[in-house]
């Protein structure tokens, strides 16, 4: 019994033994690299806490080390990078290739530059706490003859020519059971993942910049503008093809398409004309670079003050009108003109007009002078005994007029005016002793009047002059003074009206005297008298135009004088415009700006062809008039309802009553129509027979029914 029992118990051992040997084999062999339990056993780096969405039975072969690895021992690191050549222009793409493992794997491929900063790098599917673990899998390839997986990365090469060395890093897990050769040299840990880090390898390759080519030129400034006669200059840069300045610059060849002239160095010299754009051009070769220039007008300044008269004989206690003229850095009149300061040195007094009035006692001569801030013009005066003296035996002259001699650009709507050394007989200028005529010696038909305050006759024509015509103006012998001196001799002057020029607005102003020519509601005619221009502008909330915007003098042939209001002169002249397009019965608001401000006193007055009229709904504030006119109402001309305001109208400065005299049948009334060489009842009869004719058209062309559309 005894013996059973041992045999029993020694076989019991030996199976006890072999379970306890199979038990230890089990627990003491070392386990494969690439197991499941690797890639989950955190004391093994648990990679799956990271690479989210993948097994270990899944991920045993993207494991990081086969990437490093050349083969399934992992006894060494072999990392390798190669670039795809060994010379690189500047900025050219450099492809790096990372490789040396024996197996696909999902680490990420670095790439640094010379200055070790990141330029590419190999990412993937994020993990749960956002990082790019997951990269793209290493792609099988062949690297000097040996089959192996890497992955490609590129970044372009530096600017700058020379010799430069790049790092290409393997990134993964330092980890690795069968002990292989991380921590050497080229391994850079990661201070912010255990166990993981990069190894590193190099590559160097040069950069070699290309012959430089002519390739495009800059002009600077690439647009510029010039005043009028003044400089401006260019500069030209030669540059490669890659954009860069060439170290040697060319010689350029500079044109300008217009505006002026440019140097062989650049600088451009505008002409006296505004114009452009116009195109400037550097040239080398078939190469050229561009620019654009525009010329512009040179902003006025007041450099000078003409006063006419120049010179004037006044009799004692008589009086003198001077005007004044500012003119700019070129000899133009201002469109704007100041406020004058008059003075006279003795002989009498001259208010802030111009108005001289001579004292009691003859002398002279002395000097008047008017002033705009430092600049001044200056005439003289002298006094003279009273007019009718017995013993004046000095014939009347002309000492200016309206246009000057020679003028040109003359406005077709002006008055042609000569102004006398002393008081003229008024009867005297009747019978065409004034007269204008053009180049084919035919008499242009008009009115004379004459002004005792300003000893100015004025010719006033019947229609506008021609456009771009020569003309000639007379006075002749039979001008006599009030002491019956006849004028020693012809006294004759020529002027060239203006050009025609194109409408763009359709306002009645042509486009180089309208300041405002693509504005229909903003145009600005001359004045008749040349001294400045009206600006006649549309300020109310009716969708109207202007057109048929003129001016005249205020004793057009047109008119009857016969109500002209006494004690008032018109310098300004009258303006005539129309406003069309607006609706039926509406009212609009219209400012006219005058060249300066109107004298105290003034008014604002009507004119048809029945003569003058004090409006009421007009204002007057230093040289602006506000109009508020009405279709078919105040202000407007036909009294008609129909969408169009016509509206002559004319401001009226004070002076001595009968100081202007309308020559006619009488002092006051008429006109003296000059036509042909008489001048006589019947030929201003037929003249006056033609004016109530347009008038009677314009109402039955009011008075028209509309048609349909």
């Amino acid at each position: 019994m005894n013996n059973i029992i041992g045999i029993r118990y020694h076989k019991f051992r030996i199976v006890l033994f072999c379970f306890l040997a199979i038990f230890a084999f089990a627990a003491f062999t070392p386990g494969a690299n690439a197991s499941s339990g690797f890639f989950a056993d955190p004391t093994k780096g648990d990679c799956s806490s990271c690479h989210t969405g993948q097994t270990g039975s899944s991920f045993c072969g993207m494991c990081h080390a086969h990437g490093a690895h050349p083969n399934n021992q992992k006894s060494s690191v072999n990392v390798t990078a190669a670039t795809n050549k060994s010379d690189y222009a500047p900025g050219e793409t450099v492809s790096v290739t990372i490789s040396g493992g024996y197996r696909p794997s999902q680490a990420r491929a670095i790439l640094y530059n010379q200055s070790m900063t990141q330029v590419a790098i190999s990412t993937g599917t994020p993990s749960s706490g956002g990082g790019p673990v997951n990269a793209p899998a290493w792609t099988g390839m062949t690297v000097n003859g040996i089959a192996t997986y890497g992955r490609t990365l590129s970044a372009p090469a530096p600017t700058a020519p020379g010799t430069y060395t790049w790092k290409a890093a393997w990134y993964g897990n330092l980890y690795d059971k069968s002990g292989a050769a991380f921590g050497g040299a080229n391994w850079v840990p990661d201070p912010s993942n255990a166990d993981h880090g990069e190894e590193r390898a190099s590559v160097t390759f040069t950069v070699t910049a290309p012959a430089p080519i002519l390739t495009s030129i800059s002009v600077s400034p690439s647009s510029a503008s010039v005043a009028a006669n003044g400089t401006q200059q260019f500069t030209a840069t030669a540059k490669d093809q890659f954009g860069n300045a060439l170290v040697t610059q060319p010689v350029f060849t500079w044109t300008v398409s217009g505006g002026g002239t440019i140097n062989g160095s650049g600088l451009f010299t505008a002409g006296s004309t505004a114009g452009g754009p116009y195109t400037v051009r550097a040239a080398s070769g078939v190469v050229s670079g561009t620019a654009s220039v525009t010329v512009t007008a040179p902003a006025p300044i007041l450099t000078s003050i003409s006063v006419s008269p120049s010179s004037a004989s006044v009799a004692a206690n008589g009086t003198q009108q001077f005007t004044a003229t500012a003119k700019d850095q070129f000899g133009n009149a201002l469109v704007t003109q100041p406020v004058f300061t008059w003075t006279v040195s003795g002989g009498g007094t001259i208010n802030g007009s111009g108005l001289f009035t001579a004292g009691s006692t003859a002398g002279g001569p002395y000097t008047v002078r008017a002033a705009s801030g430092v600049v001044s013009g200056t005439a003289s005066v002298t006094v003279t005994d009273v007019p009718g003296d017995t013993t004046d035996t000095v014939p009347p002259t002309v000492i200016s007029t309206n246009p000057p001699d020679l003028a040109v650009d003359v406005y077709v709507n002006t008055a042609i005016e000569a102004t006398f050394s002393e008081q003229i007989d008024p009867s005297s200028l009747e019978s065409g002793n004034i007269r204008v005529r053009d180049p084919a010696n035919i008499e242009v038909p008009g009115a004379v009047s004459y002004s005792e305050t300003s000893k100015t006759a004025t010719f006033s024509p019947s229609t506008p002059l021609a456009y771009g015509t020569v003309y000639t103006a007379e006075v002749k012998l039979g001008v006599t003074d009030l002491a019956g001196n006849r004028m020693a001799s012809l006294y004759k002057w020529t002027f060239t009206t203006q050009q025609a020029s194109p409408d763009s607005d359709g306002d009645g102003v042509g486009d180089d005297d309208d300041e405002s020519p693509h504005d229909c509601r903003n145009a600005t005619p001359r004045t008749p008298r040349g001294n400045g221009k009206i600006q006649v502008e549309l300020v109310g909330s009716a969708p109207g135009c202007l057109k048929n915007v003129k001016t005249s003098t205020e004793t057009s042939s047109s008119i009857t004088m016969a109500v002209k209001p006494a004690g008032y002169e018109f310098p300004d002249g009258l303006v005539y415009y129309e406003v069309e397009g607006i609706p039926p019965g509406s009212t609009e608001t219209v400012l006219l700006t005058y060249p300066q401000p109107h004298s105290a006193g003034s008014k604002v007055f009507k004119v048809d062809a029945s003569g003058f009229q004090e409006f009421s709904g007009g204002s007057i504030s230093g040289k602006t008039v506000t109009l508020i006119v009405t279709d078919g109402g105040a202000g407007d001309l036909d009294g008609l309802r129909d969408g169009v305001i016509t509206d002559p109208v004319g401001v009226g400065s004070p002076v001595d009553p009968g100081g202007s005299i309308d020559l006619g049948t009488s002092a006051s009334g008429g006109g003296c129509s000059v036509v042909g060489a008489g001048g006589g009842w019947k030929e201003a009869a037929g003249f006056y027979g033609l004016i109530a004719l347009a008038w009677l058209g314009l109402a039955l062309r009011r008075r028209r029914p509309k048609t349909g559309k």
